[in-house]
């Protein structure tokens, strides 16, 4: 009798325990429903704004799409009110270009789905605010410097032009912005207000900048580096007691950062609030690159087959630049080797001294060469925007063409070359352009078995397709 009972008792146990887990699924799958029933209808509402311009519509709409975010969850409701109430939000979105009186005509609320409205208006914009008096000056030192005075006259601001904010914000940071990059660190706006009249439709502006004293760069300090500081100096745009300007401090870091030398490179000028005159000093901090720096490849090309790539470049041979580039190419049919070690010239930004050295061989089919080159050269700017290369090589050649007795020739060779590069971005260009004219050339008897002339034209062109594409020609 008690086994019995124990088991009877077991089996109501499980039977419970069954019951129980059932009704907890069906719990759980009617609240999964409900749920999905409620994302699947919620509520939502979108504009149809007509007779705005594409600028004040987007306004319009991004003020109320944020007014939307803030009463969300939506409900019929809540959706019949913001109709309700939307016409104060959108003349809100239009008064910053100007139009102070818009007409806003709800046409319809309408419930194109379910859970998705769609509410329209009919827009007037009105007669636009007209600028009526316009009192912009420059006070202080910088009143009567030239770039100061054209900024205040090309102002979007004009008298008897229709009144925007976006003009009044821009012309008040031409003002500063220009003042700033002409070393007035202290600028600012000691007057700057917009009087409206709604009745009239017009408006008065003031504006008045005072400049305050101008800066002037002082000393260059360089940090984190072993080169030697005369060396650095040669990279500066400026000198000291030069007007400060910020286009001068960007040039500095740029020069620094695309020169082989720095990984990093940061400029700061003193912070003017702490100077005790108007002298500004400059502190860069570098980051040097890695004195030895390798490369491995591997490739295959039609004239080449297999070929493997091995270069080795040396950046810190001298604390005052000079540095050494090296590679080789190898396959079976053309192998190269070639190395050049440059001296930065006077203007390390454009001016160099190299010395190169090249060897190289070819056994395709039944052709085969040598060839040795030693030269020395020159580049720097041409007439600024031009970079010029003039070189001088002695060239040794050994070849054989069709199995044909191996020939020797050696050659003096002078060159010059001439090129023209425009693009949008150094590193990875969308658009622009390089242009390229070389000329090279050698005299019989002059150290040279031959007599040529060569000219050569070499032409890129880049310009973007789509988003993320380009053409290369």
């Amino acid at each position: 009798m008690k086994i019995s009972y124990q088991g009877h008792l077991r089996a109501k146990m499980k039977t419970t325990v069954t019951v129980v887990n059932l009704a907890k699924c069906v719990v759980v799958l009617f609240l999964a429903l409900l749920c999905f029933s409620q994302l699947t209808y919620a509520e939502s509402l979108t504009y149809t704004l007509r007779g705005l311009p594409e600028e004040i519509s987007e306004n319009v709409n991004h003020l109320l799409s944020k007014d939307l975010q803030r009463q969300e969850p939506l409900t019929d409701e809540k959706i019949a009110n913001i109709y309700n109430k939307a016409p104060t939000m959108i003349q809100k979105g239009i008064e910053p270009f100007g139009y102070f009186h818009p007409e806003i005509t709800p046409k319809r609320l309408k419930q194109v789905k379910p859970g998705r409205w769609r509410a329209s208006y009919d827009i007037n914009l009105g007669k636009p605010v007209i600028i009526t008096q316009l009192n912009v000056r420059i006070e202080g030192p910088g009143n009567q410097l030239r770039s100061l005075k054209r900024t205040l006259s090309d102002l979007p601001l004009q008298l008897g032009h229709h009144f925007a904010m976006k003009a009044y914000d821009d012309s008040k940071d031409l003002l500063l912005n220009e003042a700033n990059e002409q070393g007035f660190l202290d600028a600012f706006l000691s007057q700057h207000q917009v009087l409206i009249n709604r009745k009239e439709n017009t408006c008065t502006i003031d504006l008045v900048l005072k400049t305050g004293p101008q800066y002037y760069l002082g000393g260059v300090s360089f940090k984190g580096t072993t080169y030697d500081k005369k060396f650095l100096q040669r990279y500066l745009p400026f000198q000291f007691g030069d007007r400060y300007t910020a286009d001068a401090l960007q040039t500095l870091q740029e020069s620094l950062t695309h020169s082989v030398y720095f990984t990093n490179v940061s400029v700061h000028p003193e912070d003017p609030t702490a100077l005790v005159d108007d002298i500004v000093p400059v502190e860069v901090i570098l980051e040097e690159r890695k004195s030895k720096h390798y490369t491995f490849g591997v490739g295959y090309g039609t004239d080449t087959g297999i070929r493997s790539l091995v270069g080795l470049d040396r950046y810190h041979i001298t604390n005052n630049g000079h540095y050494f580039k090296s590679y080789a190419q190898l396959s079976p049919r053309q192998s190269q080797l070639q190395a050049r070690y440059i001296i930065p010239g006077e203007n390390p930004v454009s001016d160099q001294y190299y010395v190169g050295a090249n060897i190289e061989q070819q056994d395709i089919s039944h052709n085969r060469g040598d060839t040795q080159k030693v030269s020395v050269g020159r580049i720097d700017n041409y007439h600024s925007d031009w970079q010029r290369t003039l070189s001088l090589g002695y060239q040794l050649d050994y070849f054989s063409i069709n199995d044909a007795p191996y020939q020797h020739t050696h050659n003096l060779i002078p060159g010059i070359s001439v090129q023209k590069t425009h693009f949008d971005n150094v590193i990875f260009p969308r658009k622009g352009y390089s242009l390229t004219f070389s000329s090279l050339a050698a005299v019989k008897n002059l150290l040279s078995t031959s007599n040529f002339i060569q000219l050569e034209t070499d032409m890129l062109w880049i310009n973007q397709i789509a988003e993320n594409g380009r053409l290369v020609l």
